[in-house]
């Protein structure tokens, strides 16, 4: 989402969240790019993570989805 990362730049708050309806340029790692599909959750959070917390930032993300999700 180029509005999380242009909040990124412009020092917005940390936890600063932006939702999106679709996302149609998207970029992965590697350089993938791919396309929302109706219905998806879109969302980018700002995090600014220092170099310790880093390594477990996609373990606590996956955790607080699947809790959001009432699985």
């Amino acid at each position: 989402m180029d509005e999380a990362a242009r909040l990124g730049k412009e020092e917005a708050e940390e936890g600063a969240v932006v939702v999106a309806e679709k996302q149609s340029a998207g970029r992965g790692r590697q350089g993938r790019s791919w396309v929302s599909q109706p219905g998806n959750l879109l969302v980018s959070v700002l995090f600014r993570p220092t170099l310790e917390t880093l390594p477990f930032i996609n373990i606590i993300g996956g955790i607080a989805a699947l809790g959001l999700s009432g699985k």
